[in-house]
C-alpha cells in the first residue's frame, strides 16, 4: 500500500499552528516574568522599609537619603548591605524608566514616602505608581484624594487613597477632545512616554471628587501632571465664588499657574508662579501651610507667596470638589493625570520625589 505524505496546505496549517502557539507562549512568558518583576518590587519595598523602621530605631530619625545599589546604615550597624534597585526592564506596563525613590517626609506620621511603579496589580496594589511609608504601603494618612487616571478606559476613575472619594466622571464626550488619551489625542501618551491620563474639552468636562470633610483641610497640597494646550482653567479645588468666597483652588491664567486660598483672615492668590510650557507634560504642585503659598513646577520652586490677607486654616462651603473645573477659574482645556491632594504642605524633597517618580 504506498504511503501519502502531507500536502502543502496541511504542512502550513501545522506550521502556523505552530506559529501561534508559539507566540501564545511567548507572550504568557513575557506576562509571567512582568508579574515576578513586579512581585520583586513589593518584597524589595518591604525589605527596605524594615530596613529604614531599624534605622529609626537607632537613629531616632529617618535618613535624609538613600541610594540605591549602596548601603544602609547608622553608627556602625548595617542594616542593608546594598539597597535594592528596582528590577529591568523598570518600565514595566506604563511605568517610567525609573529606581526607587524615597524622600523623608515633613509629617511625622508619614516619616518617609518610598516610591515604586508596578506594572500590574499584585496583591491589594493596582498597577501604576505606588509608594511606602511608616504607615505602610500606600498609608499616608495625610493624602486624602488621589487619582492615577490610568484607568484608560470606562466612564468611571478611582480614588486610590484610603479617603475613597467618590468620583463622577461628568459631560465626557469620549472621543479626540474628551475622555481618555491614545492614539488620534492630543496628547497621544502619558507624562511617562506610555499610558493613559484624562482628557478635559475646556468646555464643560469635570470630575466631581464629592464633598466629603476630609477634603476640606486646614492645610493643603495639590499635585499634578498637567499637559497644558494654551488655555485656562481649573487643576483642581473647591472654590464658591457665590456670597461666600471661600476654598482653594489651582489653577492656569495665561499660561500661569494660580493658587488661591481663602483662609479665615481673608483672600489671597499668592501671586503667580510657573509658566507652563504648551504642549508638554509638567508636573506642578501647590502647597500651603497656613502662612506661606508656594508653587512647583517639575520639582523646581518658581513662587512664594507672602503674608497676605489669606492666611490661617481654609473656609470652606459645601462646595464638592471638581478636578478639571472650579468656580471662577473656569472648565480646563488639556490633560491631567496622577491628581492628588493632601491635607498637609508637602516639602521639597517629597515634591522632587514625586516629580522624579512619575517621569
Amino acid at each position: 500500500m504506498k504511503k501519502r505524505g502531507f500536502t502543502l496546505i496541511e504542512l502550513l496549517v501545522v506550521i502556523a499552528i505552530i506559529g501561534i502557539l508559539s507566540t501564545l507562549a511567548i507572550i504568557a512568558l513575557g506576562s509571567a516574568r512582568q508579574k515576578a518583576r513586579d512581585s520583586k518590587r513589593v518584597s524589595d519595598i518591604n525589605q527596605i522599609s524594615k530596613a529604614l523602621e531599624m534605622y529609626y530605631g537607632d537613629a531616632n530619625a529617618y535618613p535624609t537619603l538613600i541610594t540605591t545599589g549602596q548601603a544602609l546604615s547608622y553608627g556602625g550597624t548595617t542594616y542593608l548591605s546594598a539597597v535594592p534597585t528596582n528590577p529591568s526592564p523598570k518600565n514595566d506596563g506604563n511605568c517610567p524608566n525609573a529606581d526607587y525613590v524615597y524622600a523623608p517626609s515633613s509629617s511625622t506620621a508619614v516619616g518617609y514616602t518610598l516610591n515604586f511603579c508596578l506594572g500590574s496589580a499584585t496583591g491589594s496594589l493596582s498597577n501604576g505608581l505606588n509608594y511606602a511609608s511608616a504607615s505602610g504601603l500606600n498609608g499616608d494618612p495625610s493624602l486624602v484624594g488621589w487619582w492615577k487616571l490610568n484607568e484608560g478606559a470606562g466612564t468611571s476613575v478611582t480614588d486610590s487613597s484610603s479617603t475613597r472619594n467618590a468620583n463622577t466622571l461628568t459631560n465626557f464626550n469620549y472621543n479626540s477632545t474628551s475622555g481618555w488619551i491614545g492614539s488620534g489625542t492630543t496628547p497621544a501618551l502619558g507624562p511617562t512616554g506610555s499610558g493613559s491620563a484624562l482628557l478635559f474639552d475646556g468646555t464643560n468636562d469635570y470630575i466631581d471628587a464629592g464633598s466629603n470633610t476630609a477634603l476640606r483641610p486646614n492645610y493643603l497640597s495639590i499635585s499634578a501632571w498637567v499637559y497644558y494646550t494654551g488655555d485656562d482653567g481649573a487643576i483642581a479645588g473647591q472654590k464658591d465664588t457665590g456670597s461666600a468666597v471661600e476654598g482653594y483652588a489651582l489653577a492656569i491664567n495665561s499660561g500661569t499657574l494660580v493658587f488661591w486660598i481663602y483662609g479665615t483672615t481673608g483672600n489671597s492668590t499668592g501671586g503667580n508662579g510657573g509658566t507652563l510650557a504648551s504642549g508638554q507634560w509638567s508636573h506642578v504642585v501647590a502647597t500651603y501651610d497656613g502662612l506661606i503659598r508656594n508653587i512647583y513646577v517639575n520639582g523646581v520652586l518658581t513662587t512664594v507667596g507672602g503674608l497676605g490677607p489669606g492666611r490661617g486654616p481654609v473656609v470652606y462651603t459645601n462646595q464638592p470638589v471638581r478636578i478639571g473645573h472650579t468656580d471662577g477659574a473656569g472648565y480646563l482645556q488639556g490633560a491631567l493625570s496622577d491628581v492628588r491632594i493632601y491635607n498637609r504642605a508637602l516639602s521639597p524633597s517629597e515634591i522632587v520625589a514625586i516629580y522624579n517618580a512619575g517621569h
